[in-house]
């Protein structure tokens, strides 16, 4: 499982991509890989949409997943101005759920791997923190990054 809190998304979703281009190669065994990304504004799922429609659209996606959670409500963000262009090629904004979501629920049900399974964690220490408390309470390993000032 990897979690990321809001820019903690750049070097996850270069982790991501390339385990989907590995598996897709053939040449990674995994059963299972799901990319959490939380952050305060939905339009930031959109700089990574072409990974998620491809990853999607593969028949890898059951063992790909990816959940998004946004934590503002709709009027505490900007939206962008309708893009350019026909209208036939827009399209409809990824899904997302609203809140946070239930890391303990997800980190634990790993237990039954131990430490064949990995959380790896990027963003925020509140989440870092939520992510190494429940993998350790579920006997997984974990991993983290975290990019401070």
């Amino acid at each position: 499982v990897m979690v990321a809190g809001g820019i903690g998304i750049t070097p996850l979703h270069s982790c991501f991509r390339t385990l989907y281009v590995l598996a897709r190669a053939g040449l990674l065994p995994v059963t299972r890989i799901h990319l959490i990304w939380v952050t305060r504004n939905p339009l930031y799922f959109e700089m990574y949409r072409s990974t998620f429609d491809t990853v999607a659209a593969d028949s890898l996606h059951t063992r790909f997943k990816f959940s998004f959670y946004c934590t503002e409500e709709e009027d505490d963000y900007v939206r962008p101005p309708p893009p350019l262009g026909p209208r036939s090629l827009q399209l409809p904004p990824l899904p997302y759920s609203t809140g946070r979501p239930d890391l303990k629920k997800e980190i634990v049900g790993l237990a039954a791997y131990g430490m064949h399974a990995l959380v790896y964690a990027n963003g925020p220490k509140s989440l870092q923190d939520e992510c190494r408390e429940n993998a350790a309470k579920g006997g997984v390993d974990y991993r983290s990054e975290s990019f401070e000032i």
